[in-house]
């Protein structure tokens, strides 16, 4: 992760931290969604399994060529009625909208831990910890 990149997380976590408050709450992360400050391009998330791959909780997809045309975040339906874990799995695919040049697990995870307000490996296993929550709670494949 390079140092201006860090520089960028800890810009716009401030700018969460005095606009919304943290760490993202089943109602803040919802609100950060439609503030240009926080999510740099708007964000329509949808509960859809269908465009998910094998593996994945969520897609954070680009509408458009033109970034500014906004994105699609597809959330697994089993998280749809577990707002308290919606943060946890929203701030991670963020790092996708925010951070076009680099986004890499590592930026996505360290973002993601800076507005849960965890460590990164704490956070990282929370968010593993959901995923497996799929296959083990609900019977879904993946």
């Amino acid at each position: 992760m390079t140092a201006a990149t860090t520089a960028k997380i800890a810009e716009i976590i401030a700018y969460v931290r005095e606009s919304h408050g943290l760490p993202l709450s089943s109602g803040s992360y919802q609100q950060i969604l439609q503030d240009r400050g926080c999510v740099f391009h708007s964000v329509k998330m949808v509960f859809d399994a269908d465009p998910l791959k094998e593996g994945e909780f969520a897609y954070m997809h680009q509408v458009d060529k033109d970034r500014n045309k906004g994105f699609m975040l597809y959330m697994h339906p089993f998280f749809k009625n577990r707002p308290n874990d919606l943060p946890y799995l929203v701030a991670y695919h963020l790092a996708i909208v925010n951070f076009a040049e680099e986004p890499t697990a590592e930026v996505a995870e360290h973002f993601g831990a800076a507005l849960m307000g965890l460590e990164v490996e704490l956070y990282y296993d929370k968010v593993n910890q959901l995923f497996e929550s799929i296959l083990t709670k609900s019977g879904c494949s993946l």
